[in-house]
């Protein structure tokens, strides 16, 4: 009999269900409509090693950024099936089950309620008015140090992944260009307490070096050797800097591009760290911005799978789509004046089919480093927004049938 159980983190639903007949469909569901699929095929070795269940039988869903814990601790239920059998519950976690009652408590009055973890808890405290983020559901200072690696059969599957994507995206004559944003810890990691000392062997670097995505610590040392920090101190997020360095760099990979022009702007800043601590304190940065502003939002929508899809217009030339896991307002602004027309696709999955039918010239997929312990479930839909059929996963690879790992920045043809 199948057996599993769920956890919710700040980003992240996380869990496993295992079965020795074969791996499990999983769907996450809100207030009980289901909203993301996967398979339940990632690597659990925590679980193998407890004797529950073998070492591939994981599932992690990525939430939207802002979405409010004790709601998602209440709303969030997850399902799964086998072939050949009947849907059932996976189990949630003893500290969901506690949260909901703690909860429940508080809006009966009896009781004051706590998130599962204090805030608090998440930030670090570092040099200089620094902050970093721990205990988090990425574990991202043990991931960068290397005190947790990605077994060899992760790195396998992320370059399978990002090939896949590639060929989706040659297939309609976009230009795939992988993009892993350097963590905190990795780029300001010596105003840590104690310093971090990133891992040479990391995911990133492997990946980098074999081809499969950029890696954008080089532009970040760039920004630093001129005097720019890449990241706010008191921010999860990279600044204004290191987004329109990334986006003209972006406007350089395709033809015709303009620099524009740009100005100073000085604003306080409270980070998604530095609002955590007791006593918060605005950060005050040096930002900048374009001169004038031409572009405009043609389009905002929520698509039935819970992706954010914006549209931009301006007087430039090309068409990009930036996809990624996280908000990117400031990239996304910088992109929207460099580019004729500029497609943003906040989700957990790669959108095939916006791909296949907008075409953009370039399609910008940005990752965050510390979010890629867990290969990521891509899901590809059909017109109908229905889960796509192996056949139709086929025709990508049959097109391509000379599938090889190639230049991140190879033009599709």
């Amino acid at each position: 009999m199948a057996k599993g159980y769920f956890e919710i983190w700040e980003n992240a639903v996380t869990g496993w269900v295992a079965d020795l007949r074969g791996s499990a469909e999983v769907s996450l569901c809100l207030a009980g409509q289901p909203v993301q699929t996967a398979v339940a095929h990632l690597h659990r070795p925590d679980v193998e090693a407890v004797g529950a269940g073998g070492a591939y039988c994981g599932f992690q869903f990525n939430l939207l950024p802002g979405a409010s814990l004790d709601v998602l601790i209440q709303a969030v239920s997850v399902k799964a099936k086998l072939p050949g059998e009947e849907e059932f519950d996976v189990v949630p976690a003893d500290g969901i089950l506690e949260a909901r009652s703690r909860l429940q408590e508080q809006r009966a009055g009896c009781g004051v309620g706590k998130t599962l973890l204090d805030e608090r808890q998440k930030v670090a405290v570092g040099n200089g008015g620094w902050l970093f983020l721990v205990n988090d559901s990425n574990r991202a200072r043990d991931h960068i140090e290397g005190t947790i690696r990605a077994p060899d059969t992760d790195v396998a599957a992320w370059r399978n992944l990002l090939h896949t994507r590639k060929l989706v995206c040659r297939w309609g004559g976009s230009t795939y260009v992988p993009a892993i944003i350097p963590d905190k810890y990795v780029v300001a990691g010596e105003h840590a307490v104690p310093p971090c000392r990133p891992n040479p062997d990391r995911l990133a670097v492997k990946l980098a070096q074999n081809g499969d995505a950029v890696y954008l610590l080089d532009r970040m040392a760039m920004l630093m050797e001129a005097g720019c920090d890449p990241y706010f101190q008191t921010d999860t997020h990279w600044n204004d800097f290191a987004c329109l360095d990334v986006a003209l760099w972006a406007r350089s990979l395709w033809p015709g591009g303009t620099v524009g022009e740009y100005e100073y702007v000085a604003y306080d800043l409270m980070g998604d760290l530095g609002e955590k601590l007791d006593d918060p304190k605005p950060e005050l940065v040096l930002g900048i911005r374009p001169a004038c502003r031409n572009a405009s939002v043609v389009s905002s929508e929520l698509s039935v799978s819970g992706s954010e899809i914006r549209q931009y217009r301006s007087e430039a030339s090309g068409h990009v789509m930036l996809v990624a896991t996280s908000a990117a307002s400031q990239l996304e602004g910088f992109l929207a004046e460099l580019f004729g027309r500029t497609t943003v696709c906040i989700s957990s999955c790669f959108p095939a089919s916006l791909v296949e039918s907008m075409k953009p010239d370039l399609v910008l997929n940005l990752m965050t480093e510390r979010t890629m312990l867990q290969v990521q479930n891509d899901c590809f839909f059909s017109a109908d927004r229905q889960p796509a059929t192996d056949s139709r996963f086929e025709r990508y690879l049959n097109r391509w049938n000379d599938a090889r790992p190639v230049s991140v920045l190879e033009r599709g043809r």
